[in-house]
Protein backbone atom coordinates (compact mmCIF):
# COMPACT_ATOMS: atom_id res chain seq x y z
CA UNK A 1 0.00 0.00 0.00
CA UNK A 2 1.20 3.35 -1.05
CA UNK A 3 1.96 6.04 1.39
CA UNK A 4 -0.84 8.08 -0.36
CA UNK A 5 -3.31 5.50 0.51
CA UNK A 6 -1.98 4.98 3.99
CA UNK A 7 -2.34 8.73 5.27
CA UNK A 8 -6.07 8.66 4.40
CA UNK A 9 -6.26 5.50 5.94
CA UNK A 10 -4.56 6.22 9.13
CA UNK A 11 -6.68 9.38 9.62
CA UNK A 12 -9.70 7.55 9.46
CA UNK A 13 -8.86 4.65 11.76
CA UNK A 14 -7.33 7.42 14.42
CA UNK A 15 -11.00 9.23 14.08
CA UNK A 16 -13.29 5.80 14.37
CA UNK A 17 -11.13 4.75 17.63
CA UNK A 18 -11.54 8.26 19.03
CA UNK A 19 -15.14 8.22 18.40
CA UNK A 20 -15.48 4.97 20.11
CA UNK A 21 -13.69 5.87 22.62
CA UNK A 22 -15.00 8.95 23.54
CA UNK A 23 -18.85 9.06 22.43
CA UNK A 24 -19.57 5.42 22.68
CA UNK A 25 -18.45 5.38 26.58
CA UNK A 26 -19.79 4.93 30.29
CA UNK A 27 -17.75 6.08 32.97
CA UNK A 28 -17.25 3.59 36.00
CA UNK A 29 -15.47 4.96 38.74
CA UNK A 30 -12.09 5.74 37.90
CA UNK A 31 -12.35 4.04 34.72
CA UNK A 32 -13.92 4.94 31.55
CA UNK A 33 -15.45 1.93 29.48
CA UNK A 34 -15.65 2.49 25.45
CA UNK A 35 -16.18 0.38 22.58
CA UNK A 36 -12.39 1.83 21.29
CA UNK A 37 -10.68 -1.53 21.45
CA UNK A 38 -13.38 -2.88 19.08
CA UNK A 39 -11.76 -0.75 16.23
CA UNK A 40 -8.28 -1.14 17.07
CA UNK A 41 -8.54 -5.27 16.41
CA UNK A 42 -10.76 -4.23 13.26
CA UNK A 43 -7.97 -2.25 11.76
CA UNK A 44 -5.24 -3.87 13.49
CA UNK A 45 -7.04 -7.20 11.94
CA UNK A 46 -7.70 -5.73 8.16
CA UNK A 47 -4.75 -3.36 7.80
CA UNK A 48 -1.89 -4.73 10.11
CA UNK A 49 0.12 -4.28 12.64
CA UNK A 50 1.00 -0.12 11.95
CA UNK A 51 -1.97 1.08 11.60
CA UNK A 52 -3.48 -1.06 14.42
CA UNK A 53 -0.76 0.75 16.61
CA UNK A 54 -1.19 4.07 15.12
CA UNK A 55 -5.49 3.63 15.78
CA UNK A 56 -4.88 2.77 19.18
CA UNK A 57 -2.03 5.11 20.17
CA UNK A 58 -3.33 8.20 19.02
CA UNK A 59 -6.93 7.79 18.60
CA UNK A 60 -7.17 6.64 22.59
CA UNK A 61 -5.06 9.14 23.92
CA UNK A 62 -6.66 11.63 22.15
CA UNK A 63 -9.99 10.68 23.28
CA UNK A 64 -8.52 10.51 26.59
CA UNK A 65 -7.37 14.43 26.40
CA UNK A 66 -11.00 15.40 25.33
CA UNK A 67 -12.39 13.64 27.88
CA UNK A 68 -10.20 15.30 30.67
CA UNK A 69 -8.22 11.86 30.79
CA UNK A 70 -4.75 13.71 30.08
CA UNK A 71 -3.14 12.61 33.36
CA UNK A 72 -3.57 9.10 31.50
CA UNK A 73 -2.81 9.77 28.00
CA UNK A 74 0.84 9.06 27.77
CA UNK A 75 -0.30 5.36 29.41
CA UNK A 76 -3.24 5.11 27.10
CA UNK A 77 -0.57 6.19 24.38
CA UNK A 78 1.63 3.02 25.19
CA UNK A 79 -1.12 0.05 26.01
CA UNK A 80 -3.40 0.66 23.21
CA UNK A 81 -0.19 1.05 20.85
CA UNK A 82 0.87 -2.07 22.14
CA UNK A 83 -2.44 -3.94 22.22
CA UNK A 84 -2.75 -2.52 18.45
CA UNK A 85 0.44 -3.98 17.08
CA UNK A 86 0.56 -7.28 18.92
CA UNK A 87 -2.99 -8.05 17.08
CA UNK A 88 -1.76 -6.58 13.98
CA UNK A 89 1.76 -8.93 13.90
CA UNK A 90 -1.13 -12.18 14.89
CA UNK A 91 -3.58 -11.08 12.12
CA UNK A 92 -0.38 -10.69 9.74
CA UNK A 93 0.76 -14.34 10.78
CA UNK A 94 -2.74 -15.37 10.10
CA UNK A 95 -2.69 -14.28 6.17
CA UNK A 96 0.57 -15.72 5.78
CA UNK A 97 -0.78 -19.32 6.18
CA UNK A 98 -3.67 -21.71 6.30
CA UNK A 99 -4.77 -22.54 9.49
CA UNK A 100 -7.52 -25.66 10.05
CA UNK A 101 -9.71 -23.83 12.88
CA UNK A 102 -12.46 -21.65 12.01
CA UNK A 103 -11.44 -17.86 11.31
CA UNK A 104 -13.85 -16.73 13.94
CA UNK A 105 -11.55 -18.88 16.48
CA UNK A 106 -8.76 -17.04 15.68
CA UNK A 107 -10.70 -13.81 15.35
CA UNK A 108 -11.52 -14.47 18.88
CA UNK A 109 -8.30 -15.66 20.07
CA UNK A 110 -6.37 -12.72 18.77
CA UNK A 111 -8.51 -10.18 20.59
CA UNK A 112 -8.66 -12.05 23.62
CA UNK A 113 -4.78 -11.64 23.35
CA UNK A 114 -5.29 -7.70 22.89
CA UNK A 115 -7.44 -7.64 25.50
CA UNK A 116 -5.32 -9.20 28.16
CA UNK A 117 -2.49 -6.54 27.27
CA UNK A 118 -5.13 -3.99 28.01
CA UNK A 119 -6.22 -5.05 31.13
CA UNK A 120 -2.78 -5.70 32.55
CA UNK A 121 -1.23 -2.28 30.80
CA UNK A 122 -3.94 -0.67 33.08
CA UNK A 123 -3.48 -2.42 36.24
CA UNK A 124 0.24 -1.59 35.90
CA UNK A 125 -0.55 1.73 34.98
CA UNK A 126 -3.33 2.67 37.16
CA UNK A 127 -1.12 0.68 40.62
CA UNK A 128 1.89 3.28 39.50
CA UNK A 129 -0.68 6.17 39.46
CA UNK A 130 -2.21 4.99 42.81
CA UNK A 131 0.75 3.65 44.30
CA UNK A 132 -0.74 0.67 45.11
CA UNK A 133 -2.12 -3.03 43.48
CA UNK A 134 -4.92 -3.11 45.97
CA UNK A 135 -6.32 0.17 44.65
CA UNK A 136 -5.75 -0.71 40.92
CA UNK A 137 -7.81 -3.88 41.13
CA UNK A 138 -10.89 -2.38 40.52
CA UNK A 139 -9.72 -0.79 36.82
CA UNK A 140 -9.57 -4.66 36.28
CA UNK A 141 -13.47 -5.50 36.48
CA UNK A 142 -14.42 -2.17 34.43
CA UNK A 143 -11.63 -3.40 31.93
CA UNK A 144 -12.93 -6.96 31.52
CA UNK A 145 -16.46 -5.53 30.97
CA UNK A 146 -15.19 -3.15 28.06
CA UNK A 147 -12.93 -6.30 26.82
CA UNK A 148 -15.80 -8.49 26.32
CA UNK A 149 -18.07 -5.89 24.85
CA UNK A 150 -14.94 -4.96 22.27
CA UNK A 151 -15.09 -8.51 21.03
CA UNK A 152 -18.35 -9.27 20.54
CA UNK A 153 -18.32 -5.70 18.89
CA UNK A 154 -15.62 -6.51 16.56
CA UNK A 155 -16.61 -10.35 15.64
CA UNK A 156 -20.10 -8.32 14.28
CA UNK A 157 -18.67 -6.14 12.40
CA UNK A 158 -15.87 -7.74 11.38
CA UNK A 159 -18.45 -10.74 9.56
CA UNK A 160 -20.71 -8.07 8.68
CA UNK A 161 -17.92 -6.57 6.47
CA UNK A 162 -17.04 -10.31 5.13
CA UNK A 163 -20.75 -10.73 4.54
CA UNK A 164 -20.49 -7.18 2.23
CA UNK A 165 -17.72 -8.24 0.45
CA UNK A 166 -15.73 -5.56 1.60
CA UNK A 167 -12.75 -7.42 3.80
CA UNK A 168 -11.63 -8.90 0.73
CA UNK A 169 -11.91 -6.54 -1.75
CA UNK A 170 -9.27 -4.45 1.17
CA UNK A 171 -7.71 -7.64 1.73
CA UNK A 172 -6.79 -7.52 -2.45
CA UNK A 173 -5.45 -4.11 -2.27
CA UNK A 174 -3.16 -4.89 0.49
Amino acid sequence: MRLTHKIPLFALSIALVFVATSIISIQMGTSLTNLGDAFIFLFASLFGPLAGFVSGSIGSALADIALGWGHTAIYTFIIKGIEGLIVGLLFNKLRKKEYKLSNNVYLFLFSLIGSLIMIGGYYLAEAFMYGSMEAAIISIYTNILQASLSIVTFLIVYNLLIKVKIISKISKEI
